[in-house]
């Protein structure tokens, strides 16, 4: 009967569509039996990160993607890095190392880098986000906090490009250390730096070894580069660290002095910018009493971009 023939038809048409599910399902499980994992056989395991950079007391957990059969993890240094049996990473002490995931007979390994403090992570991480090649020749940042939190230094110093390398809380005498890779090797077409206010000299034994190791910048860049020109602004005050203000302008007063002896280096005076007198002008610092609003940024871009720029065209 035509009724039945239909209805047979379609119990053929149903009974096909699940013979050719259950092969993909063969299929599939003879993949993974393949090499032992419950992954297809075309997908190699493959570590979540290949190197990793981390500050003392950090964690992070790695994971190894694609594996076949479990995993075991180890670090090559322990006093440096320690990793737990499900590939927690825990930072112990400054340092490098490797973390090793092994599975399927098969090593993988993450270069792990621990910094001792945020700053030296920074540091590092600029190292390694701004390659030196596709970054030459650029109006290059540095210095501390003031200058990593210039937001619209982008914008301000356009159509030129800049390299921000600022680093909140460093001071000159860590500059002293850094600037050969994150200055020179850049080959700027200007250099501006802001030495950092009250990490100079809190963190300096004396005033004169805060005004040293700024001078003593000043003077590296200067041989290093004697055709860029280099600008040192100077130190401003604020509300939360006032009562160290007359320190600061004995600082700025020698770094002026010094600045005015060699060529192609250049003091920016933002005293009578964003004081009066000795106090900050109203509105020029921020809500952390600390650093820079929007108004004293405008203020200070308004003094320090067109020196940058006049200089640059004269070169």
């Amino acid at each position: 009967m035509p009724g039945t023939n239909t209805h047979t038809g379609r119990i053929r048409f149903l009974i096909s569509i699940l013979l050719l599910a259950c092969m993909g399902m063969l299929f599939a499980l003879s993949a993974r039996a393949a090499d032992g994992s419950g992954a297809y056989s075309s997908q190699e395991a493959k570590l979540s990160r290949s190197d990793l950079l981390l500050v003392k007391g950090d964690a992070f957990r790695l994971k190894l993607r694609n594996a076949g059969g479990n995993v075991s993890w180890s670090s090559m240094n322990k006093s440096v890095a320690t990793v737990t049996s499900r590939g927690k990473v825990k930072a112990r002490k400054s340092g490098g190392c490797v973390i090793q995931a092994r599975s399927a007979g098969k090593t993988y390994r993450c270069k792990v880098t621990v910094c001792a403090n945020k700053k030296e992570y920074k540091y590092r991480k600029l190292l390694k986000s701004h390659e030196r090649k596709r970054n030459q020749g650029k109006i290059l940042l540095a210095g501390a906090s003031a200058m990593e939190l210039w937001e619209d230094a982008a914008a301000a110093f356009a159509p030129y490009e800049i390299l921000n390398m600022g680093i909140s809380g460093s001071t000159s005498e860590q500059w002293l250390k850094w600037y050969k890779k994150l200055i020179v090797a850049y080959r700027p077409a200007a250099v501006v730096i802001f030495p950092g206010s009250r990490n100079e000299y809190r963190r300096s034994h004396s005033l004169s070894g805060a005004t040293g190791h700024t001078c003593k910048l000043l003077r590296r860049l200067h041989r290093e580069l004697p055709d860029v020109p280099v600008f040192c602004i100077s130190l401003y005050n604020n509300y939360k660290y006032q009562k160290l203000w007359p320190k600061m302008k004995l600082i700025n007063k020698k770094v002026k002095k010094l600045c005015r002896s060699l060529k192609n280096v250049y003091y920016i005076d933002l005293d009578g910018i964003l004081h009066d007198g000795d106090d900050p002008k109203p509105g020029v610092i921020g809500g952390d009493d600390a650093h820079l609003s929007r108004y004293g940024y405008a203020l200070w871009s308004g003094a320090i971009v067109p020196a940058v720029e006049d200089a640059l065209v004269k070169r």
